[in-house]
């Protein structure tokens, strides 16, 4: 990936927003775009580096499979399912819809396995 579509990218996920015309009219509208641009080259960057995260840029986990999803708008997590189509859903809100954009996702852990010790 190239520095340019890094930044358009980050940008995106700042602003919320799906064409790449949207960033430039968001950054446009700004006091301080080379600040703007960091900051969002920031908060993507940490999400990203995060061990386990995948982009919903780049790939989404199968149709009604429970993950973990981030929204970098929101800086807020669930945990849902896929629907499909890049939709998901969660059960902690009126109707299960999502009031973010996922823009990240992962795996939920194995649960703990039980053994002939455990007295719980």
């Amino acid at each position: 990936m190239t520095s340019r579509e890094e930044i358009v990218l980050a940008l995106k996920y700042f602003f919320d927003v799906e064409t790449e015309a949207s960033v430039h009219e968001n950054i446009r509208q700004e006091s301080d775009p080379v600040g703007t641009i960091a900051t969002a080259l920031d908060e993507y960057r940490k999400v990203d580096s995060r061990e386990g995260w995948i982009k919903c840029s780049n790939e989404y986990p199968g149709q009604s499979v429970d993950v973990q999803i981030y929204c970098s708008d929101t800086k807020e997590q669930f945990v849902g399912f896929h629907l499909g189509n890049g939709e998901f859903q969660y059960g902690l809100c009126e109707a299960g819809a999502l009031v973010c954009s996922p823009t990240h996702w992962q795996p939920l852990p194995e649960p703990p396995q039980e053994s002939s010790n455990d007295k719980s």
